[in-house]
């Protein structure tokens, strides 16, 4: 899907590009690698979009003539799953758009909703690079709302002692996604202002400022996510501070129970030794005596408790 501005919006097959006339579209890998000769675009380019060493990775190369950008793109729905992988060339009259992997056909999608983003008669190079990466970022407030919504869901969750074991799970699992979001965003950051230096004057000065508010869009995207991440280190701190504080609790309790019932042992163990001479054995009140003696001793030991608030 190749569209060519010159005496209005045309579209056009891969190889009908005029030059010099604005150009811009969605094209496949196997369209790219025909004609990466044609204009002068590297081979490495396409061993770029081949590569899947690392599948988070997005990047741009200047070269002398023309930019090139790969990048993955975020699903909205499963932020850990499967990404589509989208590749750009950027010269002073051309914008492909390379659908590397796109199991779902959003590229197309995010290209189409762009070109509504400017009237035919207005659009330039940087106008429809700027409206493309938008796209990439559309709403994303909304998302990064929604994992807000989910941490303070998680913190109601702890501070009215209602979390269970599935808790850190499910924390552990916001954390990723968000880290993931925000190492998105900083490579969005990192294009966004490489597009802005524009290092090989691919575009029009006046321009530029598009870049410029892209990447502000970006960076606040990112300081979002890292004030998520930093939220959901604190919850994940009070989590643990509130399991350390019922062990505390636990083990409280125990050496109360210790205390209580180590010196009725140890009368026991006194009295349940073999001797034929003891005092009390055989005294008609002697087993009696004994029990009031181990209450006695239990319940000093609980009231002195009290008055210490060990209890």
């Amino acid at each position: 899907m190749l569209y060519q501005l010159s005496d209005g919006l045309k579209e056009i097959g891969i190889g009908d590009i005029t030059p010099g006339a604005l150009c811009f579209g969605v094209i496949s890998l196997d369209e790219a690698e025909k004609v990466k000769n044609r204009f002068g675009f590297s081979d490495q380019t396409i061993e770029e979009c081949k590569s899947n060493v690392d599948t988070r990775r997005a990047s741009l190369f200047v070269y002398d003539d023309y930019s090139f950008g790969l990048m993955n793109l975020l699903d909205r729905g499963h932020v850990l799953g499967d990404r589509d992988r989208i590749a750009f060339y950027i010269t002073k009259d051309m914008f492909l758009l390379v659908d590397v992997h796109d199991a779902d056909k959003s590229t197309t999608e995010i290209f189409l909703r762009a070109m509504k983003r400017y009237e035919q008669g207005t659009i330039t190079t940087e106008k429809i690079v700027y409206a493309v990466l938008e796209q990439l970022i559309l709403h994303d407030d909304q998302m990064l709302a929604a994992f807000e919504a989910r941490l303070q869901k998680l913190e109601d969750k702890l501070g009215n002692d209602k979390s269970d074991d599935k808790f850190p799970k499910k924390l552990a699992l916001v954390k990723k996604e968000v880290l993931l979001m925000r190492n998105y965003y900083e490579q969005l950051v990192d294009i966004g202002e490489m597009l802005a230096e524009d290092a090989n004057d691919l575009f029009q000065k006046d321009d530029l400022r598009y870049f410029t508010i892209f990447t502000g869009k970006a960076r606040r995207l990112s300081d979002h996510t890292l004030m998520l991440h930093e939220s959901a280190v604190q919850i994940r701190e009070a989590y643990q501070a509130q399991m350390d504080n019922r062990l505390n609790k636990i083990m409280k309790v125990l050496t109360v129970l210790t205390a209580i019932f180590q010196p009725l042992t140890l009368i026991a163990g006194w009295y349940g030794m073999n001797f034929e001479r003891m005092p009390l054995l055989k005294w008609e009140y002697g087993y009696p005596l004994i029990i009031c003696v181990s209450l006695a001793v239990s319940a000093t030991i609980i009231i002195v408790f009290k008055k210490k608030k060990w209890l």
